[in-house]
């Protein structure tokens, strides 16, 4: 994951965007003009701490305006209500947790307008601030190439493959799927694996 900007999206197609629970958000996008095969992937969300709630608290407009259209506007605006007014605070004192954060996005394309605005609480203590980063995608992958392997689909594995995901990269436990694939047993994607390559150590 690397650090980016809401602004970053500007310019970008949006070919596809999930929301996960009103706590994430996963932009899919395209260049839409000198490479279409050029894919970014953005992820809204917020670094929990501790003791601050952080979330989607509405959408505005049709979420399908913003798809297959370039971005024309993308802007961040902050609204904060400090605890005590901003003055000196017991963070166990009853009515002292009291800080809220409403962050809006404003995204546009040719088709309509799409406000997103999140929520946050804390007791002044911890950030609610929204945060926007980058996914690495081959990172992304990996990791679901992994998944599919240990679960034993061998459709998407296969994908995962013909996308150019490393057969024998290894896992956090320095492990190849291949090695997973025997330990559980999974005959036919022993079979796939091996085909392209797998080896059960790296």
């Amino acid at each position: 994951m690397s650090e980016a900007k809401f602004t970053d999206l500007l310019g970008l197609t949006i070919e596809k965007i999930e929301n996960i629970n009103n706590q994430e958000l996963i932009f899919y996008t395209r260049h839409p003009y000198y490479n279409s095969k050029e894919k970014k992937v953005f992820r809204m969300f917020h670094y929990h701490e501790c003791c601050e709630d952080v979330e989607i608290e509405e959408i505005t407009g049709d979420i399908n305006d913003l798809i297959d259209s370039p971005i024309l506007m993308a802007a961040e605006e902050v609204s904060e209500i400090k605890p005590n007014n901003g003055k000196e605070y017991n963070i166990f004192e009853e009515g002292s947790n009291s800080e809220k954060t409403w962050t809006f996005y404003k995204l546009a394309t040719i088709k309509g307008y799409v406000d997103i605005r999140w929520f946050g609480s804390s007791n002044g203590y911890y950030s609610t601030r929204v945060d926007f980063e980058e996914v690495d995608l081959q990172k992304q992958n990996e990791k679901e190439f992994f998944a599919w392997v240990k679960g034993n689909y061998l459709k998407p594995v296969q994908e995962l493959l013909d996308k150019g995901v490393n057969v024998n990269t290894l896992d956090e436990d320095n492990l190849t799927a291949l090695w997973w694939a025997v330990a559980k047993g999974h005959k036919e994607m022993v079979e796939l694996l091996k085909a392209a390559g797998g080896k059960v150590y790296e």
